[in-house]
């Protein structure tokens, strides 16, 4: 027994050198990057010589994969030379061939060894390497780039064969590493456990704000507040605060004519100083106008960029088709704010009440109407008128897959409000409307809407009561708080 100690030694050194390169695999893979990343402008020199080793990582896996399989073969070539023989003398006691138990002693060696290295010298230093993996790379940083320079001759050989067979075999060798897609970032952030229901949102709302463009987003010309630039300062203000807003597009002959903007705060001033001009024109400031198929997240970057705050949205007529304002674009991404919502409400445990103005997206989203995209209509009132053809009156309706859609109201030749019933079938999941989401209570109203929002609401058309919440918050009690005021 004593003579085969060293070579037991020798294999147990064998062993942790392999579990010492698999777990620096491991680790260095699987380490954030922007940790790593944070770290390294932190001064840490792992950090920085980990960043450097991720950078190039075809470099140091090629030196993970000789160190592995050296490891590896030394193992099991010296567990065969040297433990197979006595193995093989007991086998002849027990009445084995010399032969026969040659191979089975070297067999038997080859599989215990294997065992071995396989689970001390793979699967756990792996398993406790995913533990803590920004850790680890950090320590073993350096002694892998060590080692990585002086095998450079060697890996650099082993690239070059590399790729003359996958060239022969037809494929490239340059390929990059493919980044994930849009649908692989939805997927991890629904199945990441860490991530809140509100960071979840909020990844969520980014990814759908890249697709929306401004007319998705805009408040409809019919819904705007203006003021006439000829409006004299005492009316100006009292309906500005009236309406609740900060920013009013300014009209001179006609309501599709928009001379420029006007702030709260510049009415206030004027009024409150008493020496400033008699009407709104004396205040006018310029008036930016963006087409309403332009994305919404260049009309983003452009307001950061060049500090405005409204826009006014043009059609491709050249009519004036709404208004939208940077409280609006980042609404679409955080979600609405208290306040400034279109949503509805829940009547019974069947029946809601929504906004003409709900987008198909949303009505689809929260009470899985299953409303087929068409490019005829675009909200839940547009898709009432394109089902029955005609202006319909109050109470009027149509089925639609086991839902009963009528005209709940009517402002003007506007519907307003719209009524969904379920005639059949499963309700909303618990989570949706009928399980009351949202972020705030619904007001009073037929359509509660917000306070803060022109024409989305209480705040805007002066009709229903004060809401907040999600785009539907459907709590039928609670006060709200006064939305963003922005027109």
């Amino acid at each position: 027994m004593a003579e085969i100690l060293p070579e037991l030694l020798w294999i147990a050194i064998l062993v942790l050198v392999n579990a010492f390169f698999a777990a620096s695999e491991i680790a260095v893979i699987a380490a954030r990057d922007a940790r790593i990343h944070q770290l390294a402008e932190e001064g840490h020199r792992g950090a920085r010589v980990a960043q450097r080793l991720m950078a190039d990582p075809s470099r140091f896996l090629a030196t993970i994969q000789v160190g592995i399989t050296l490891a590896g073969f030394l193992a099991s070539a010296s567990a065969a030379v040297t433990l197979a023989q006595p193995v093989a003398a007991w086998l002849r006691t027990l009445g084995l061939a010399p032969g026969v138990a040659t191979s089975v002693a070297v067999t038997l060696v080859t599989v215990v060894i294997s065992y071995v290295t396989l689970v001390l010298g793979e699967l756990a230093p792996k398993r406790l390497a995913l533990q803590n993996p920004e850790g680890l790379a950090l320590r073993v940083a350096r002694p892998i780039a060590m080692l990585a320079r002086l095998a450079a001759p060697f890996t650099a050989l082993l690239a070059r064969s590399t790729n003359l067979v996958v060239r022969a075999l037809g494929g490239r060798a340059d390929v990059q590493e493919r980044g994930l897609t849009e649908e692989e970032i939805r997927f991890y952030v629904a199945e990441h456990q860490d991530l809140r229901s509100e960071e979840k949102q909020l990844i969520e709302g980014v990814f759908d704000f890249g697709d929306r463009i401004v007319r998705q987003v805009m408040v409809p010309r019919p819904e705007m507040h203006t003021l006439p630039r000829h409006l004299s300062l005492s009316q100006a203000v009292e309906r500005a605060l009236r309406a609740g807003f900060e920013h009013y597009p300014v009209t001179g002959e006609g309501p599709d004519d928009i001379v420029g903007q006007v702030s709260t705060h510049d009415l206030l001033r004027a009024m409150v100083e008493g020496d400033g001009p008699d009407t709104v024109e004396g205040l006018l400031q310029p008036v930016r106008f963006v087409p309403e198929t332009k994305p919404a997240l260049d009309l983003l970057k452009e307001m950061k960029r060049d500090r405005f705050r409204l826009a006014v949205v043009v059609d491709e007529y050249g009519g004036v088709a709404g208004l939208v304002t940077l409280d609006d674009l980042l609404d679409e991404i955080v979600g609405e704010m208290a306040g400034g919502l279109p949503g509805g409400r829940q009547v019974t445990a069947s029946e809601w009440v929504l906004e003409g103005d709900t987008s198909i997206e949303d009505a689809n989203e929260r009470l899985d109407l299953d409303i087929p995209a068409s490019p005829h209509y675009e909200t839940v009132a547009g898709f009432v008128l394109y089902n029955l053809g005609r202006l319909p009156e109050p109470g009027e309706g149509f089925e639609h897959r086991g839902w009963y859609l009528s005209v709940e109201r009517r402002e003007g030749l506007r519907i307003a409000a719209v009524r969904v019933r379920k005639l059949a079938g499963a309700l909303p999941a618990p989570g949706g409307p009928a399980a009351g989401s949202g972020t705030g209570g619904a007001g009073e109203g037929p359509v509660p809407g917000g306070g803060g929002e022109a024409g989305r609401g209480s705040g805007g058309a002066g009709d229903g009561g004060p809401g907040a919440g999600g785009p539907f918050d459907l709590r039928t009690t609670g006060p709200a708080a006064p939305g963003p005021a922005e027109r």
